[in-house]
């Protein structure tokens, strides 16, 4: 249908169907010109999701759509996977990523990898975003945080942040996670750092 209030609709309507024989149709709206119509198409593919999910290989190739919207949708997607074969895309995808509600969902997505190859990913997003997004940079800041304390060493560093927000959060997380309270000395923090490991 050319009437995007049409196509959501129908979006909308093939999750509610609860059949999974819809689940090629909603990956199609993804690619759907209307931000909308990929919004709900994304979303009906979630509930879906238990029954059938798509595979990472009908996912990946979004990535790359020049629709801010698809990309998101498809890394919502790519994070309730336990499946890593999509890391390398991810990994390449936030190197290029300038998206800032992307990169929130880029964020999220790479916390939920497990890894410790998302840390330095993680960490280029944050740098990206400091200055443009403080809600952007704070999600960077909490995807970080769920690293533990293997990621306090690049919190560290962001006490010296000129973006007063960014040192706000590095220091509520290092706090959160150490129980102390060193304020902004970096030295301490190192110090406590090294003193973990």
């Amino acid at each position: 249908s050319t009437n995007a209030d049409e196509r959501i609709a129908a979006a909308y309507d093939l999750g509610r169907l609860d059949d999974v024989k819809a689940v090629p149709s909603l990956l199609a709206a993804l690619n759907d010109s209307d931000p909308d119509v990929v919004r709900v198409a994304g979303r009906s593919l979630m509930k879906l999701y238990p029954k059938r999910h798509p595979d990472d290989s009908e996912l990946i190739p979004l990535l790359k759509s020049a629709n801010p919207e698809t990309r998101q949708q498809a890394l919502l997607l790519l994070s309730e996977s336990d499946d890593r074969d999509s890391f390398a895309e991810i990994a390449a995808m936030a190197g290029n990523e300038t998206n800032m509600r992307v990169i929130c969902v880029l964020a999220e997505t790479l916390k939920h990898q497990k890894a410790s190859d998302a840390l330095p990913l993680l960490d280029a997003l944050l740098a990206k975003s400091e200055d443009e997004s403080a809600s952007t940079a704070k999600k960077c800041v909490e995807s970080m945080k769920y690293f533990g304390t293997e990621a306090a060493p690049r919190l560290i560093k962001r006490l010296d942040s000129p973006n007063k927000n960014v040192k706000r959060m590095a220091l509520s997380a290092l706090e959160e996670m150490s129980g102390r309270k060193y304020g902004y000395d970096t030295k301490k923090w190192k110090f406590w750092s090294a003193s973990i490991r």
